[in-house]
């Protein structure tokens, strides 16, 4: 089991101050769902980061309702944090992680035990 997993970190510092001007439980719950992708995310050969969650999956691992999972979903796709590829598989969600980010200016985030 690996103990750490990529996250992009470049965004934070240009983006962050974003979240302010919005919602507080809805930055709040699209902050979860971000962190939640990169702790479940896996890395294809080409570089590109996925996660394969269903909505029910997004809503029981990061605690949250199924409404502050959509409004979260629609601030990142907003944002460009992630993008929706899973048009091509049916219901599951499979959003890429801003992979050209990753590649350039990746932090690592503690994921054991999880």
């Amino acid at each position: 089991m690996l103990f750490w997993k990529k996250m992009p970190s470049l965004w934070i510092g240009n983006q962050i101050a974003e979240f302010s001007d919005l919602d507080t439980a809805k930055a709040i719950a699209a902050l979860k769902i971000y962190l939640t992708f990169c702790l479940f995310s896996k890395e294809s050969s080409s570089g590109r980061r996925t996660v394969e969650l269903t909505f029910s999956n997004l809503c029981e691992i990061a605690s949250l309702s199924r409404s502050l999972v959509n409004e979260g979903l629609k601030i990142l796709y907003t944002k460009g944090l992630i993008k929706n590829i899973s048009r091509l598989y049916g219901k599951r969600f499979i959003p890429s992680m801003y992979s050209k980010t990753m590649m350039m200016d990746g932090a690592n985030f503690p994921s054991k035990g999880l």
